[in-house]
């Protein structure tokens, strides 16, 4: 665990020390957040409904892919009626170490049918990124005990740390998503998340 020192900045003027600092942690998690667009059309509305029950009972199996709903369109061509169309637009979030089960899936899928996979990234995880904020703050905190220590011993006088606030925590992505429509699936590059927290800091010796 690293900390940046964004700006320094002391004011001692009546025994008030103010100093504000920012923390960074990268995080990496191996979960893969991905959505497959699925071009399923037949000519038999009936047909139609036929091949998406069977798309979404395929998904349901693998049980990493959830489907919101979805809606059937006429296609016409030269103002005549040509078919009957639907996009199934999938969600699907799965470890990386299921990317050859995810790859087994889209070839069950893609037969007779057009299939899309936007953005796959790899994502972090609410709770991984929480507990994640959590430690810096902690970290935070022994640094200014510390900082109290030693500014005890630089004035000869008792120093404490009177108050701290956290404000504009960021979290900035390291790597690149890929969007594509092939075959085989490569994973994305996973350089993780740097999150950032700001103290700020309010030392008073006496």
């Amino acid at each position: 665990m690293k900390y940046i020192l964004v700006f320094f900045m002391i004011i001692f003027s009546y025994g008030n020390i103010i100093e504000t600092k920012v923390f960074t942690k990268i995080i990496k998690s191996n979960t893969l957040n991905t959505v497959l667009a699925i071009s399923l059309e037949d000519k038999n509305i009936a047909n139609l409904v036929s091949k998406i029950d069977k798309t979404l009972k395929i998904a349901n199996k693998y049980n990493f892919c959830k489907n919101d709903g979805y809606s059937i369109m006429p296609k016409f061509y030269k103002n005549k009626f040509d078919t009957y169309n639907t996009k199934l637009k999938l969600n699907c979030q799965f470890t990386d170490k299921k990317i050859d089960l995810f790859s087994k899936f889209l070839a069950q899928v893609q037969k007779n049918n057009i299939i899309y996979i936007y953005d796959l990234k790899y994502i972090i995880p609410k709770k991984l990124q929480k507990d994640s904020i959590k430690l810096l703050k902690i970290e935070a905190l022994n640094y200014a005990l510390k900082k109290a220590k030693k500014l005890s011993t630089t004035f000869n006088k008792k120093c404490f740390m009177q108050k701290v606030n956290f404000n504009n925590y960021n979290t900035r992505m390291l790597f690149k998503s890929v969007s594509m429509y092939q075959k085989s699936i490569p994973l994305p590059q996973n350089h993780g998340k740097n999150i950032e927290i700001k103290a700020n800091y309010n030392f008073v010796c006496y």
